[in-house]
């Protein structure tokens, strides 16, 4: 099968949609299909992927790219890559990995598209707003990358991953920690990534006193995180907005670390029985979570049990597998 996968963010942008676009065409190339990725995100470093990356294509470009394939697969769907589907009758395929919401005539022309393609949601929520037949298969997380490291001692307790912008809660840890502190309470903990928010954070940090407790260590990838996580025996994901799915709550526990996690979105789907959720944007409820599993070493061993069978199902290649297999009903 010739696989033509249009992901307009991609390496070197950091980030879920990123991310599992180089999962897809690395797994589908293993599985004996031909790839080619269209992106219009630039590097100044040469492409050195398994699969042709094709950036910033010309529309004859991308014209004579979909005539190629046999499936045009969106990582996300993008209005601006569709045109070309007028003048050749492809297989249209979407991996839905965030909202899309109606109101606005994009949204509606979206919506509409999606009731003529392959529609592929990463979780439950996102598929439920979806008004297509739509299945569900939930993200990959890189196996070969996220691995707990048995000689490394964990000597911290908790550790932030993700962009610091006002979505991803960052500055609810921060406020947790501080009544915390308050009963006495005392533990690190690491803020992993940046944004435009990191100024701010560091602001907020410093007037709760969290300065000898919370260091900023900015954006960290690859061995370098899984290091960085196998250190840690806690990570939080306070998100405040409803997370589609969330690739890092899997990275969390591949390297050893129990989720605490904000409940409505995908992220209790990744965690499965592992971990803990309290409301989305709520500090007190986030510190009662984290003050039960700091105190607690048997209760976070307990919810730890059978992380291992868990994450089998979150492999690359269990994942792609399904993807392939819902492509082939098709073509």
């Amino acid at each position: 099968m010739k696989i033509l996968i249009y992901s307009p963010l991609f390496f070197p942008s950091i980030g879920g949609t990123e991310t599992i676009a180089g999962i897809f065409a690395d797994e589908f190339i293993s599985a004996g299909h031909k790839v080619r990725l269209v992106t219009y995100t630039p590097t100044e470093m040469p492409d050195t992927f398994k699969f042709e990356v094709i950036r910033n294509p010309s529309k004859l470009k991308l014209l004579k790219l979909v005539k190629w394939c046999h499936l045009c697969f969106h990582i996300t769907i993008s209005l601006k890559g569709l045109w070309p589907l007028f003048f050749f009758k492809r297989t249209l395929a979407i991996s839905h990995q965030t909202w899309t919401p109606q109101k606005s005539i994009i949204g509606k022309m979206k919506h509409w598209v999606f009731k003529r393609a392959i529609n592929i949601a990463n979780s439950q929520v996102i598929a439920s707003h979806i008004k297509a037949k739509t299945y569900i298969v939930h993200n990959a997380y890189q196996d070969t990358i996220f691995r707990k490291i048995p000689e490394i001692n964990r000597t911290k307790e908790i550790a932030f991953l993700g962009r610091l912008v006002s979505d991803k809660g960052c500055e609810i840890l921060l406020r947790a920690m501080a009544i915390l502190k308050e009963k006495g309470i005392v533990f690190s903990s690491t803020i992993i990534g940046n944004g435009d928010q990191e100024d701010k954070l560091k602001y907020i940090s410093s007037q709760l006193l969290l300065d000898e407790q919370v260091v900023f260590v900015g954006q960290k990838t690859g061995d370098e995180l899984n290091l960085l996580l196998n250190q840690h025996f806690i990570i939080a994901i306070p998100s405040k907005w409803e997370e589609p799915f969330g690739i890092v709550a899997l990275e969390g526990l591949a390297a050893g670390c129990l989720p605490i996690v904000s409940q409505r979105g995908g992220l209790m789907e990744a965690i499965g029985n592992h971990g803990l959720s309290f409301p989305n944007g709520d500090h007190e409820a986030l510190a009662n979570c984290l003050e039960k599993v700091i105190v607690d070493a048997a209760l976070r061993e307990t919810l730890m049990v059978g992380v291992d069978q868990h994450l089998e199902s979150y492999k690359p290649k269990v994942i792609a597998k399904k993807y392939l297999d819902i492509f082939r009903q098709f073509i």
